[in-house]
């Protein structure tokens, strides 16, 4: 009986021994599993480097030879307006001409069109000279003085500037974007009564590249209305987990 009791002991001495070894283990595990999620915010304020802007124009006539000399002038007229500005032949490109004849189209109301031919060219610019395109496209009206009719293509009036240096400032912009978010984390950790802990998981985020005048809540602006200004706003949110320790 003496032999049976000491060994129930023994047996109820170990599984509370063990009780309090697996509870404790499981305690550290679950405290070393706390983290805190946040985010943080870069923003740079920089210059485009490279400009492109469409000059299209448009003659009409039933006289075909008529149209195309009048479209051929327009180009010769064109040109002379950005060699006056300073533009060299590196700095553009010429447009394919496009010939429709609305004759050739069949109408329902049986009603012919009153011009039969309608000729397209244009003069697509594309430059590293961004002031000069911003300063030129401006002054778009003195070649409606000459006579050129002027149409912009595909509805995009204004030239369209671009960021294409992105890669230079990619690596600082990340640095302070999670130097950011360590700084909320520092935060959080002072008014919990831990510390900071390694990154558990990180992921920097998308670069956006708006226009400065923009704000990143304007998701619903175009792709045009972003490339119409010259001046940018790049901006990155990463996210990371960092552990938190007693």
């Amino acid at each position: 009986m003496i032999i049976l009791l000491f060994v129930a002991l023994l047996i109820g001495l170990g599984n509370a021994i063990g009780g309090w070894f697996v509870g404790h283990g499981f305690y550290k595990a679950r405290f070393a599993d706390r983290y805190v999620s946040v985010k943080g915010v870069a923003e740079r304020q920089v210059k485009s480097d490279f400009a492109i802007w469409d000059l299209s124009y448009k003659a009409t006539g039933n006289d075909l030879r008529v149209v195309n000399s009048q479209i051929d002038q327009n180009q010769k007229d064109a040109l002379a307006f950005l060699a006056k500005h300073n533009f060299l032949a590196s700095d553009f490109e010429l447009e394919p001409t496009t010939v429709i004849d609305q004759y050739a189209q069949e109408y329902s109301s049986g009603n012919k069109p009153e011009s039969r031919y309608i000729i397209t060219g244009g003069i697509k610019v594309r430059t590293d000279k961004v002031d000069l395109v911003r300063e030129v496209s401006r002054l778009s009206s003195e070649l409606i003085q000459e006579g050129i009719v002027v149409t912009t293509k595909d509805y995009q009036a204004n030239p369209r500037y671009l960021f294409t240096k992105l890669e230079d400032i990619r690596p600082p912009m990340l640095a302070q974007a999670t130097k950011s978010a360590h700084a909320v984390a520092e935060q959080f950790a002072i008014d919990s009564n831990s510390h900071v802990g390694g990154i558990r998981r990180a992921n920097q985020g998308m670069f956006q590249i708006l226009n400065s005048d923009s704000s990143a809540g304007q998701n619903t602006a175009s792709d045009n209305d972003q490339l119409s200004g010259i001046y940018k706003t790049v901006r990155v949110v990463s996210s990371i987990d960092y552990s938190l320790q007693n």
